[in-house]
């Protein structure tokens, strides 16, 4: 019987397990792009591209990769493309055809909030959202100003765009991502705390309990918010 792939343990092969763990947690927050690698032929594809070179080991330039595969593999007769094979290198295909339309979007001078109304993102499924819509929008975002834009276009009474500002968040490896996150929103959250409420909801949903408790922390011990209590004479402000 033939043993099924670890992509765990062939990254660890690969880059070594300090190394290995540094890509992995940079892709394991992406659903489809790391079910991708359950198949070794994808695996040993985007090898023979990158190698063991760590920083091209990126969700962009893997699903951009893996996207071109399968316009060869569309144009092959090869039996071997099995129809799994071929359902995640089209949804991998998909993601890049939504990336390419927003960038093409963002440097037509729409905002993150117009790009959002067009998406329609109010209707779409949470589950949509964790899987396409989150890797879509991150890749999307190829700098930090970028990032932050989108983010603070989300911070709304939108149950959706909360969702996709918690995948953000849940993606990021920068240390101080809540910090500038809170600096930037501080005074909304402030005033409407049911948005925090649900940005914390929707982080312990998708399993970031570490970080919706450093929010509320973080939240609860910012300057602001401490002046705001001691005005008020009361701490209804608290989540």
């Amino acid at each position: 019987m033939n043993q099924a792939f670890n992509p765990v343990f062939a990254f660890n092969r690969l880059f070594g397990k300090e190394n290995a763990s540094c890509v992995i947690s940079r892709l394991i927050s992406h659903p489809i792009i790391w079910e991708s690698f359950s198949e070794e032929k994808i695996f040993l594809s985007v090898v023979d591209l990158f190698g063991s070179e760590i920083d091209k080991w990126t969700p962009r330039n893997i699903c951009f990769c893996v996207s071109e595969l399968r316009e060869v593999n569309t144009n092959s007769l090869n039996p071997e493309n099995g129809p799994h094979s071929h359902n995640i290198e089209d949804q991998l295909f998909d993601i890049y055809e939504s990336v390419t339309k927003i960038t093409e979007q963002r440097r037509a001078s729409e905002t993150w909030s117009e790009i959002c109304e067009k998406l329609h993102l109010s209707e779409i499924k949470e589950n949509e959202i964790f899987r396409k819509w989150g890797t879509v929008f991150s890749i999307s975002t190829s700098s930090d100003s970028e990032r932050e834009g989108l983010e603070d276009a989300l911070v709304q009474n939108n149950s959706n765009r909360i969702y996709l500002l918690s995948f953000l968040i849940h993606c990021s490896t920068d240390q101080n991502h809540i910090n500038n996150f809170l600096l930037r929103n501080i005074k909304l959250l402030i005033n409407k705390p049911n948005i925090l409420r649900e940005l914390i909801f929707k982080l312990d949903k998708i399993g970031e309990h570490n970080k919706a408790e450093i929010l509320v922390k973080k939240f609860l011990d910012h300057p602001d918010l401490l002046k705001k209590k001691v005005g008020n004479g009361n701490s209804t402000l608290i989540p």
